[in-house]
């Protein structure tokens, strides 16, 4: 996370020293701040995994799987826990057939 946010700011100070397009260094430099922030803070957990998150040293949540929102700086994923996978056995049903 901090090497993205020290490579967000080098690239602004180098188009800044561009005169053409010195007027675009802080708006690039917002949206690429913001981008980092949602890349950081968006989780997807695969099926059949469980992630647990601290929130600043502490148990704070168990991530489901699916699309998950954590906050930068504040939250870490401190555990990656994957659920056996179920053998597929068939099961038998009674047959439901009329004798009639």
């Amino acid at each position: 996370m901090l090497a993205r946010i020290i490579g967000v700011v080098i690239a602004t100070f180098i188009i800044g020293s561009f005169e053409v397009v010195r007027p675009y260094a802080i708006p690039f430099f917002v949206v690429a701040l913001a981008a980092v922030f949602v890349i950081e803070g968006v989780r997807v957990v695969p099926q059949q995994n469980a992630w647990i998150v601290e929130r600043l040293g502490k148990f704070h949540q168990v991530l489901e799987p699916g699309l998950n929102v954590i906050i930068p700086f504040v939250d870490r994923v401190a555990c990656r826990r994957t659920w056996p996978s179920r053998s597929a056995s068939p099961r038998t049903t009674p047959s439901l057939r009329s004798t009639a």
